[in-house]
This record gives structure tokens, C-alpha cells and sequence, in this order.
């Protein structure tokens, strides 16, 4: 029905796996926020705070409730250091575009290298509290 009114593509099992495969990366990268707070955090409340700001941080930068073209360039080039904007991106386009993988390899990487960063620091924060 979708399909025919609004011109959404149809699911198939291709969107599927890339999808699922974008959201395990997403979550990935999210997960890695989640140790670096754990891992700065001296008490419970603390973290909660953390976090609290960071959802706030990431839902005005990720382009959900603006779109990020029309930040200053300051936060535009700060956004991309937020996990849900290249995933909003990529599912955007993924249902909205009907865009496959080779589209979507830069933001792919972008995200990948930005769980890979935020797992090292969070390896190394809690290496430094075990000491």
C-alpha cells in the first residue's frame, strides 16, 4: 500500500541485511559512548548526568530535529563526531532512496571508525582505573 501512494520501496531481503547490518554498527559505536561514560563516571547519578547530556548533544547535532545543513559550520563539522546523525543519514537514504551499500561506504566507515575510537578510549580509560 505504501508502495503505491507514497512510493516506498518495497522491503526486501537486501534492505533487510543492510539494515540490520547498519544498526549493529550504529549500536556498536553507541555502546562505545556508553563504556567512555561508565568509564569517567565516579558514581551512578554522575553517569546518568553524562549521559542525559549526550542524548541531549545527540539529538539537536544528528540532523533529527534540524537538519544539519542549516548549523553553523562549527556544529556541522562537530556533528560528525555524533553516532546518529550518519545513521539517520544512512537509513534516510536507505528507504527514502532506495541507496545500497556502495552509496552509503563513506558514512559505513565513518561510523565504523568512530566505534573503533570510542572502544579504544573506553579500553583505555578503564585500563587506566584498574591500575
Amino acid at each position: 500500500m505504501g508502495h503505491r501512494l507514497g512510493g516506498v520501496p518495497r522491503s526486501d531481503e537486501r534492505i533487510a541485511l543492510l539494515l540490520a547490518g547498519l544498526t549493529l554498527l550504529f549500536i556498536t559505536a553507541v555502546v562505545g559512548w556508553g563504556l567512555v561514560i561508565s568509564a569517567v563516571s565516579r558514581t551512578q547519578q554522575q553517569a546518568i548526568l553524562y549521559v542525559f547530556i549526550q542524548a541531549m548533544v545527540d539529538m539537536t547535532l544528528s540532523g533529527f530535529l534540524a537538519p544539519a545543513k542549516n548549523m553553523p559550520a562549527f556544529l556541522q563539522a562537530f556533528s560528525h563526531l555524533v553516532p546518529p546523525q550518519d545513521y539517520l543519514n544512512m537509513v534516510r537514504s536507505i528507504m527514502l532512496k532506495d541507496a545500497g551499500l556502495m552509496e552509503l561506504w563513506p558514512q559505513a566507515m565513518a561510523l565504523a571508525a568512530l566505534s573503533l575510537a570510542m572502544g579504544l578510549v573506553a579500553l583505555r580509560s578503564v585500563a587506566r582505573r584498574v591500575e
